[in-house]
């Protein structure tokens, strides 16, 4: 729902600025290329390349939404990241509440005792 909601809403931006409809696959074909790809890429780098990225994306645009939301304008996304990068969103947001996969490591091999 989040990513459809960031779809439509780049598609109108595009319709506005340019003052005539656009073909749903072309604005498709825009917002991955220009909005999405990068968008993953960067909320992924600023959570270390830990977890997915596209919940990475996800959780910018939510992050980015609700402190826009208590600055009563748009922030744009460079607060969003720092505050994925430093695990501090907003109280109230989903990514309040993920969790990024650590890396793991070898467990050792527990043997039984014989003695």
């Amino acid at each position: 729902r989040v990513l459809l909601s960031d779809l439509r809403a780049h598609r109108a931006r595009w319709e506005h600025e340019r003052g005539h409809p656009v073909p749903e696959v072309l604005a498709a074909h825009e917002w991955m290329v220009g909005v999405f790809t990068p968008g993953t890429e960067r909320a992924h780098e600023a959570l270390g390349g830990r977890g997915d990225p596209v919940q990475a994306y996800c959780d910018l645009l939510e992050v980015r939404w609700l402190l826009s939301e208590q600055a009563g304008h748009d922030v744009g996304d460079a607060p969003a990241l720092a505050a994925l990068a430093e695990r501090r969103p907003p109280g109230g947001s989903a990514a309040e509440a993920a969790f990024v996969d650590l890396p793991t490591t070898e467990v050792p091999v527990v043997r039984p005792d014989r003695s």
